[in-house]
């Protein structure tokens, strides 16, 4: 019960932050038509191998693009006084993030849910497989989460709006996550794995069999995502005991 009780606070926080985005629904259509519209010209001109590629990266751009904005939200909610609020009651400052960055992430589930689909129906996975990718989103979710409280959030809302823009660029639009990573010239290829996003990608579609995979590549995917997730936990972890 006392596991329970943190828990039900946490789903409240979620669900009240959810609901009323869930509700504005031509919002969410229009990120997932930007984020997957790629895939009709990949699969016109490179056939289902492209196709599946697109809809990996726009399973990334959905997740990432949303839930950066998990510490600037919080950072609103500190501005209008509603973090006061939810931290008047026995919720804690943990809990109330972590019941935020959830609420972000159950926005996008939809979308998610229909990229997933796609992808089973496409690549004909077993569920094991399709299982597999579903728990990498939920790392992309957790990685997501941190890189924006690395973002400094300033008293300006519109400058630090596009400060997450242009990260959302750099991790989803500037790797090679909606096309093969051969694409890129050979010399260029070791910096892709300097971006997380493009080793949970990658992870993702040696899962789905879409990209090939030798010893050397999947290990330096796991290792190098795993350097980064690990030097990206710590600075949020810093960043949080400096206040």
């Amino acid at each position: 019960m006392k596991v329970l009780t943190p828990l039900r606070r946490l789903l409240g926080v979620a669900l009240f932050i959810a609901v009323p985005i869930s509700k504005e629904w031509s919002s969410h259509v229009i990120r997932f038509l930007s984020s997957i519209w790629l895939i009709i010209p990949f699969y016109a001109f490179g056939g289902k191998t492209l196709a599946i590629h697109a809809l990996i990266g726009a399973l990334i751009s959905i997740v990432f693009s949303a839930c950066i904005y998990s510490a600037y939200e919080e950072a609103l909610y500190a501005i209008e006084g509603l973090r006061d609020f939810f931290l008047a009651s026995p919720l804690t400052s943990f809990e109330f993030r972590v019941g935020l960055a959830l609420g972000i992430f159950l926005t996008t589930l939809p979308s998610v849910a229909v990229c997933l689909l796609m992808i089973f129906i496409l690549t004909k996975c077993c569920i094991i497989k399709l299982l597999l990718v579903v728990f990498m989103t939920l790392i992309l979710w957790i990685t997501s989460v941190l890189i924006g409280y690395l973002v400094p959030v300033r008293m300006d809302v519109l400058a630090t709006g596009n400060i997450i823009r242009i990260l959302t660029i750099v991790f989803v639009v500037l790797p090679p996550i909606y096309y093969p990573l051969t694409v890129w010239p050979e010399p260029l290829r070791i910096l892709a794995y300097a971006i997380p996003t493009f080793n949970i990608s990658e992870i993702m579609k040696i899962i789905l069999g879409v990209e090939q995979c030798t010893q050397q590549h999947l290990m330096t995917t796991i290792i190098a995502f795993i350097i980064e997730f690990l030097v990206i936990t710590s600075l949020v972890y810093k960043r949080a005991k400096l206040g």
